[in-house]
Order: structure tokens, then C-alpha cells, then sequence
């Protein structure tokens, strides 16, 4: 027979290792759920840096255009420069001939005065 006293007293340990167990589940849902946001902020961790390393790429790629960009601009200045060189040179000739032209045509018209103030005389 058992006696009342060890009754209750199972009773209480079986009150306190489902006490225990309780709150043994508790701990391990919450180790569930931490070891879940750990998880989650590992993977922003490395969303974040996949992020940076895809945004540094596409800044080295930008950078790199902007720079074939002003070479390209150089490139095209220089010969634009070349070009106008070219054409004030063709200009300063033609200006020559043309001021050539004028002393010869000067030249000439003098000339027929004076044939002309021969043949009249």
C-alpha cells in the first residue's frame, strides 16, 4: 500500500519534470527560432555582400565606359583640331592665290592702260 504522503509527492515530481519539460520545449523553440533569425541574417550578411560586389562590378564596368567614352571624345577632338588645321591652311592658300590673282589682274589692267594711252596717242 501506498501512503498518501508519496502520493503527493510523485505528484509534485511529475508536476515538475513537466514543469521541466515545458520549459525544455520552450528553450528549444526559442533555439529554433534564434538559430532561424541567425540563419536569416547570414543570408542578408551575404545578400548584402553579393549586393556590394555586384554593385562594384557595375561601377568598374561604368567607369570603364566613361573612360572609353572621353578617349573616344579625345580621339574625335583631335581629328576635328586636324580637320580645322587642315582647312585654315587650304583657306591661308587660297587666300595667297587669290591676292596673287588680284596683283596679276592689277598688273595686267595697268598694262592695257598703258596700251591703251599708246594707241590714243
Amino acid at each position: 500500500m501506498q501512503k498518501k504522503g508519496n502520493t503527493v509527492i510523485c505528484r509534485r515530481i511529475i508536476l515538475y519534470l513537466f514543469a521541466l519539460l515545458i520549459r525544455m520545449d520552450l528553450v528549444v523553440q526559442f533555439t529554433e527560432e534564434l538559430e532561424m533569425a541567425m540563419k536569416k541574417a547570414k543570408q542578408n550578411r551575404e545578400w548584402r555582400f553579393e549586393y556590394l560586389r555586384e554593385q562594384a562590378v557595375l561601377d568598374d564596368q561604368y567607369n570603364q565606359g566613361v573612360e572609353a567614352g572621353r578617349s573616344l571624345e579625345r580621339e574625335n577632338t583631335e581629328r576635328e583640331k586636324a580637320k580645322v588645321k587642315q582647312e585654315r591652311k587650304r583657306a591661308e592658300l587660297e587666300k595667297k592665290r587669290a591676292d596673287e590673282l588680284e596683283k596679276e589682274n592689277q598688273k595686267l589692267r595697268e598694262e592695257l592702260a598703258k596700251r591703251d594711252k599708246k594707241g590714243n596717242q
